[in-house]
C-alpha cells in the first residue's frame, strides 16, 4: 500500500486507499475460489503453477510501477514541497 500511496497528492489518498483495499478484498474472495476450481479440474500441481504465474505477474507489475511513475514522482514531490512551504 505504501507504493500505491507514496506519490499521490493528499487530496486523492483516500480514494487510492479505498481502491487498494477493495481490490485486496476482491483478491481474498476470488483467489481461493478460482484456484479451487483449477485444482478441482486440473489437479493441485497445476493450481500451484497457476498461483505461481499470478504471483509472478503481480511481482512484475510491482517492479514496473515505480519506473512508470518515475517522471511523475519528481513533479509530485515538488508540488508537495510547494504546498507545505518547505524548500
Amino acid at each position: 500500500m505504501t507504493i500505491a500511496v507514496r506519490d499521490v497528492p493528499g487530496s486523492q489518498r483516500g480514494a487510492v486507499v479505498g481502491t487498494f483495499t477493495a481490490f485486496v478484498d476482491l483478491a481474498f474472495g476470488l483467489g481461493p475460489v478460482s484456484l479451487g476450481a483449477v485444482a478441482s479440474l486440473l489437479g493441485y500441481r497445476r493450481a500451484f503453477v497457476a498461483a505461481a504465474f499470478v504471483s509472478a505477474g503481480g511481482l512484475a507489475l510491482l517492479l514496473e510501477a515505480p519506473r512508470r511513475r518515475k517522471g511523475d514522482a519528481g513533479a509530485s514531490r515538488d508540488r508537495d514541497r510547494a504546498l507545505s512551504g518547505a524548500d
